[in-house]
């Protein structure tokens, strides 16, 4: 008897409708055209984005959209960073995959967003006219961490730098807000907004180290 796949019981769960993913994307190409009215070049950028998402789904098995797409969008957008995409670059990507999901609520092909909560560290990741790249990166490599207090300030100023948080966002963090595995942070701002931001992997390398080697011993 033939075993359902993990992406199989997935698609089934999660109560997605059965139309492909590569049509409901030509319906949201369709819409930008007819309905929004937006230049060609701009929708065939659009389509050039969705399509690597499409390929991206493909690759991982994942046969329709589901409401419980987050964590798939989130390792979608780090394996972008992995093949060298800039933070514009991926910027234009989340631009794109945020304005089909909102268009397949509305079109009630799904019944809710998993792209609402997702947001990019600010292009550059730096401050501009006040840290160089240099400087960036000697303030990371500032701390020892072969001690356990400089093992932590190593994971919070990585965590700092690579999801562009305000010190205010890294002091309230929680360890429910990480998940490693995944490779993002749920961060709780200015307004009581929350959003999800993907972690590269020095960050997520330095913040297992903490929590594995140095934190026990700090209590």
């Amino acid at each position: 008897m033939h075993k359902p796949n993990e992406a199989t019981i997935r698609n089934v769960m999660s109560g997605v409708p059965k139309t492909s993913p590569e049509t409901l994307v030509d319906q949201y190409l369709t819409f930008l055209t007819v309905e929004k009215g937006l230049a060609p070049k701009t929708v065939e950028a659009y389509a050039t984005d969705l399509a690597l998402y499409l390929r991206f789904l493909r690759d991982n098995g994942i046969a329709a959209f589901s409401t419980d797409d987050t964590p798939v969008l989130l390792k979608h957008l780090i394996d972008l960073r992995r093949l060298g995409l800039g933070p514009r670059s991926r910027a234009r990507h989340l631009v794109a995959l945020r304005g089909l999901f909102r268009f397949l609520v509305q079109e009630k092909h799904l019944a809710g967003d998993p792209a609402r909560l997702i947001e990019l560290p600010k292009s550059g990741l730096h401050i501009p006219g006040i840290l160089s790249e240099g400087e960036v990166e000697i303030l990371l490599a500032a701390p020892d961490p072969l001690t356990h207090k400089g093992c932590r300030n190593a994971a919070m100023l990585e965590l700092l730098y690579a999801a562009g948080l305000r010190v205010s966002e890294l002091v309230g963090l929680l360890l429910a807000d990480l998940n490693l595995e995944a490779g993002f942070v749920r961060v709780l701002g200015k307004g009581s907004k929350e959003r999800i931001v993907p972690i590269g992997r020095h960050a997520r390398e330095s913040l297992e180290r903490y929590l594995n080697d140095a934190r026990s011993s700090m209590k």
